[in-house]
């Protein structure tokens, strides 16, 4: 009789235990919510990243793509390189242009010195002449005309290399190596990891008590 009152004694005492451990846990948990929530409003939201992208400013194919997803890259980093068949054919035209008109303005030059050689000496028209100096002077503006257009074209052939527009992370690999694209075309995302911001939803009713400077206190839910 008297093991068993021993035994229930026990038994009582540890389901008073577990009892009391369990509101000390309840209690504790209900103490420090109520201290964190005290004067704060809760809110659910993402972390996110400011995103950039390097587009194309023409239209051809991917002839070359240097990154992968994940890879950071240095800002002004060549990322990949754009085929233009239109670009090469006009860049060659070009070339012919101002190899022409070269050509052109050393004949009219040479005229041009001839004619005024003459005028000098009284033996051609000042209307003869005038001619001539007016054909040397349209033979210079072609000249110019074509390495204008030439240096446009160069223009257009170093925006074939894509680099990066900032330094960062590639999180998004959109195109593949051979895909044509058109002008705009974006080639990758990059994320500025300098940038990361907390993005939070509130309720109507509790956006307008949120002002700048205010106090957060954030909890990962991976942590």
């Amino acid at each position: 009789m008297k093991a068993k009152n021993t035994v229930s004694l026990l038994l009582m005492l540890g389901f008073a235990a577990l009892i009391g451990y369990g509101l000390w846990v309840f209690l504790g948990a209900s103490l420090s919510g109520g201290k964190l929530k005290q004067g704060f409003l809760e809110a659910s939201g993402r972390i996110e990243a400011r995103e950039y992208h390097a587009a194309s400013k023409i239209s051809g194919r991917i002839d070359e793509i240097f990154v992968e997803e994940g890879q950071d890259v240095a800002e002004g980093q060549e990322i990949a390189v754009i085929f233009s068949g239109q670009l090469d054919a006009m860049l060659a035209q070009a070339a012919a242009a101002i190899r022409k008109s070269q050509a052109n303005l050393k004949l009219a030059e040479l005229e041009y010195r001839r004619f005024a050689r003459l005028l000098k000496e009284n033996a051609v028209a000042k209307a003869e002449y005038d001619v001539v100096e007016n054909k040397y002077l349209l033979a210079q503006e072609e000249v110019l005309t074509a390495q204008k257009e030439m240096d446009r074209l160069n223009a257009d052939l170093q925006d074939t290399k894509i680099i990066a527009p900032i330094a960062g992370r590639i999180t998004t690999k959109i195109v593949q190596k051979g895909e044509v694209i058109s002008a705009g075309t974006p080639l990758v995302t990059i994320v500025h990891l300098n940038e990361i911001y907390l993005k939070v939803f509130l309720p109507t009713e509790s956006a307008g008590k949120v002002a700048v400077g205010n106090e957060a206190k954030i909890f990962p839910d991976a942590f």
